[in-house]
């Protein structure tokens, strides 16, 4: 639980102060930069909304099918104990 909270002080600041591995990880693999600095980035710069919003429901729908993909394997080796 604490190991969240102190990946979550990332989203404290902006993400381009982070170097470029940081950037990544905080924008791709943990997406804490998706619910924090891309929509307010929208009010900071000169950012379209448009492609503020597309480029959030394109990694959402990513995020959804590998999760999606990788719970359809877990179902198919799972192994229940009982009856």
């Amino acid at each position: 639980m604490q190991l969240g909270y102190e990946i979550s002080n990332f989203t404290k600041y902006p993400v381009t102060i982070y170097p470029s591995s940081i950037r990544i990880i905080s924008s791709f693999i943990v997406p804490f930069a998706f619910a924090s600095f891309f929509p307010a980035s929208f009010f900071i710069r000169d950012v379209s909304i448009l492609s503020t919003i597309l480029l959030e429901v394109g990694v959402a729908t990513i995020a959804f099918f590998i999760s999606y993909t990788v719970f359809c394997k877990g179902i198919k080796v799972y192994n229940s104990v009982g009856n």
